[in-house]
């Protein structure tokens, strides 16, 4: 075969695999809707794979080059995590290191001779079009296999890639001995094979041990997040409970009280009536709900976020009419409530100190349904996922716990949620399906 049909019959055969790679990234990971970037990706890598193949003799470089390439593809075309953007960027190296043994091995049962008669013209194009085949097959079976979300820390994705890494360029290596050892005894040729084997194995449980890692890794992360939120469930519960008691306690001590102004009023001691007034007066304000809805529950939650709004410099305006029955657990309207004013009041405190700071709360019947509209002044740095999905108003990582709950609130309410982040602005809406079809006029609490 002539130089320039060999370089063009190389040009087709890493365009193919390229596709091959393309079609495994492409149902393994969520890759960017932007078409052109991901051509102009594969149409790169296949012209360099080309220019490697004609430029350098060694195939363990020549493998360490593609897996860093095919790495670096697999992360900037993902949404997905970086541990499984690199995860699927390796798989196809791998695939390649299984298929040039099987490739070999198969080369050697059929075809008479040594290693080199499979790399001669025309034995090198039907050992190419089977390893193709080869690659073809592995592709299509991982493809038609489901595998679970997973997650690594990154110390983690550093050492797995080495190690992927290293059992890919070892195994290529001995391969390379393999072809190039001319001559060599049915013995050695025997121990190197099998050397090969055992790399691919060792190879293989790495990869499937990391893989388990990395789901119970994230698992583990899932649980730690489940329990910062009932944490954060049980301390507006117990906030709640204690306003309660205050409540009791008031309204117990509220007799003594008023046998106290009333024997000061007999002797006409006004001015001591007036402070004991005075000092009842500010008792109430701290022990007492300032906001009153109606309902116990949203009333504490309200009043108890209402030092934070005012400590903020915050415009805090509520317009509340409730209906006899909410469609939500105390606990889920504890949860759903808190998180909301909490994403509002810590969004406002990233603004500015200059700027112009306000939370607006609707709530109110809407035909048959609950209708829930919280807007606030923001600063417009938001924090986005992977998927490109809103995790947190606070523009940074390690948060996006509250949205995930009011999600989930909302979901398992058989309501629905938009979220409208803009620049100087952020609303969430909130449409829950009311118990009660049919609300009379004249049973709604209005604040």
């Amino acid at each position: 075969m002539s130089p320039v049909m060999q370089i063009l019959f190389n040009l087709l055969i890493n365009s193919i695999e390229e596709l091959l790679i393309y079609l495994l990234l492409s149902r393994k990971l969520h890759l960017k809707p932007c078409r052109p970037l991901i051509l102009v990706c594969f149409i790169l890598q296949a012209i360099s794979v080309t220019c490697m193949n004609q430029l350098i003799s060694t195939d363990s470089l020549r493998m360490a080059i593609t897996l860093g390439m095919d790495s670096f593809i697999a992360l900037i075309l993902s949404t997905d995590s970086p541990a499984r953007s690199i995860f699927w960027g390796c798989a196809y190296p791998v695939i390649t290191v299984l298929a040039d043994t099987l490739t070999i091995a198969f080369g050697q049962l059929f075809i008479r001779g040594d290693c080199n008669t499979l790399m001669e013209y025309p034995v090198s194009i039907v050992m190419t079009f089977f390893y193709l085949f080869i690659c073809f097959c592995c592709v299509l079976l991982l493809i038609r296999k489901n595998t679970r979300s997973f997650v690594f820390p990154w110390f983690i994705q550093i050492f797995w890639f080495i190690i992927v890494a290293a059992g890919i360029t070892a195994s290529e290596f001995l391969l390379d001995l393999l072809i190039r050892l001319k001559g060599c005894s049915t013995g050695t040729s025997n121990r190197l094979f099998l050397s090969v084997l055992l790399l691919l194995v060792i190879l293989f449980l790495s990869i499937f041990l990391f893989y388990y890692i990395g789901i119970l890794y994230q698992k583990n992360l899932a649980l730690m997040e489940e329990n910062r939120r009932k944490q954060f469930e049980k301390q507006q519960f117990e906030l709640l409970s204690s306003t309660n008691q205050l409540l009791r306690t008031w309204k117990h001590d509220f007799q003594h009280h008023l046998s106290v102004l009333e024997i000061m009023l007999q002797e006409k001691d006004i001015s001591s009536a007036l402070d004991y007034l005075d000092s009842i007066h500010t008792e109430m304000k701290r022990s007492t709900w300032q906001i009153q809805t109606g309902n116990n529950v949203l009333d504490a939650v309200l009043t108890s976020k209402l030092p934070g709004i005012q400590s903020q410099g915050i415009q805090f305006a509520h317009s509340i009419f409730l209906p006899d029955s909410v469609p939500l657990s105390n606990l889920e309207l504890t949860s759903l409530m808190g998180n909301l004013l909490d994403n509002a009041i810590e969004s406002c405190s990233n603004q500015n100190i200059s700027a112009e700071k306000y939370i607006n709360l609707e709530i109110k019947p809407y035909n048959q349904f609950l209708y829930i509209d919280i807007g606030n002044s923001s600063s417009g740095k938001y924090h986005y996922d992977s998927m490109n999905h809103l995790q947190s108003t606070k523009g940074e990582n390690g948060h996006g716990i509250g949205l995930k709950r009011i999600e989930q609130i909302v979901t398992e309410a058989e309501g629905f949620m938009k979220i409208s982040p803009e620049k100087e602005s952020f609303h969430v809406t909130i449409v829950l399906p009311l118990q009660n079809r049919h609300l009379p006029e004249g049973e709604y609490h209005e604040s």
